[in-house]
């Protein structure tokens, strides 16, 4: 009965943990390179952003570029205010 419980309980951390991880990564890091993207092509890439229907039925390389370049963005922010403060 303890190891049931056990599994249980490591099930639900695992799905809060991962939960979290793709808010963060796909919700704020996607949203954030997007932005930085628009800014350093003068606005000419991306388009529009994604709706979160529009992220399930995207291709896959181009949303986690956006995402990739925007965890940069946000690691060379943190590396930046740690160094200046």
């Amino acid at each position: 009965m303890e190891e049931l419980f056990g599994f249980v309980f490591r099930l639900i951390v695992q799905g809060v943990v991962w939960l979290l991880v793709e808010c963060l990564f796909w919700g704020i890091c996607y949203y954030t390179g997007w932005v930085v993207c628009k800014v350093c092509t003068l606005g000419k890439y991306p388009t529009q952003p994604l709706s979160l229907k529009g992220m399930v039925n995207s291709y896959p390389s181009a949303r986690n570029r956006l995402s990739l370049i925007g965890l940069m963005f946000l690691v060379l922010l943190i590396v930046v205010l740690l160094v200046l403060n």
